[in-house]
């Protein structure tokens, strides 16, 4: 029981950072679009954030899967 904790701990440690990478990228571009003042750079920058966040979505998914407490 003690191995399995440590094991999941290891497990949501590894997918929450596969998720925080992508997670964070999407809010640099979602912050670069927002500042860039033209519409048509904040929808692309604003897609491809979104694109990013599906990604981290993923993964926080099965940070939830296996330890549903972290």
């Amino acid at each position: 029981m003690k191995y399995r904790k440590k094991f999941l701990g290891i497990l949501t440690k590894y997918y929450n950072k596969l998720a925080a990478d992508p997670y964070n990228e999407g809010n640099n571009a979602y912050n670069s679009g927002a500042a860039s003042g033209d519409v048509n750079t904040y929808k692309i920058k604003v897609k491809e954030a979104q694109k990013l966040y599906e990604k981290a979505k993923v993964n926080f998914e099965k940070t939830l899967e296996y330890d549903p407490n972290d």
